[in-house]
């Protein structure tokens, strides 16, 4: 109504109280802002909540995907059976994995560098001794969920050395996922 996106809202301490005020650029006087308006405003404060008690939240929230979870890490040690036994991995990966940006490659990760993925996954790739073509033989747990992990070929010299690597992913619920908390 003004011709400015916000107003500027402020608190401030006035003889040992607190005050709020409210600047509206263009506006005159306060009765044209009451007349911009068109009604009394409604103001609403709320207190923070310490980290204490954010963290109890999540946590308590946490337990209502903990039942999810535990059928996401079912359906993945399911699938790690079938690429285990010679069922195609880019297949799988295609079908299964949660990652949006390998899982439409069939779970390619081209050529990698050791620091590139989080440490969980960077020991498997580099410290574990995977052969050529070989799937990792365990889900790989990481905070984003559960990995199945397939080496490729690897290229270079210890100083240098690349990766080639293919993953599905089952990924873990977290509130951290909900808009807004």
């Amino acid at each position: 109504a003004f011709g400015v996106g916000e107003p500027l809202i402020q608190t401030v301490y006035s003889g040992g109280a607190p005050r709020i005020i409210v600047e509206f650029p263009g506006a005159k006087d306060v009765d044209d802002v009451k007349d911009k308006i068109g009604e009394t405003p409604f103001l609403e404060f709320r207190e923070e909540k310490t980290e204490e008690e954010l963290a109890e939240e999540m946590e308590s929230m946490q337990e209502l995907f903990n039942p999810i979870n535990e059928e996401t890490k079912k359906l993945a040690l399911e699938i790690l059976e079938k690429a285990k036994s010679g069922e195609d991995f880019s297949s799988l990966a295609s079908e299964y994995s949660q990652d949006p940006g390998s899982s439409d490659k069939g779970g390619d990760l081209d050529f990698v560098k050791r620091g590139v993925f989080v440490p969980e996954f960077d020991e498997v790739l580099f410290e574990k001794g995977l052969g050529n073509g070989e799937i990792y033989s365990e889900l790989v747990e990481t905070d984003f969920g559960w990995h199945i992990i397939k080496k490729i070929e690897e290229r270079g010299g210890e100083e240098d050395r690349e990766v080639h690597a293919q993953h599905i992913l089952f990924a873990k619920k977290t509130p951290g996922m909900i808009p807004d908390l």
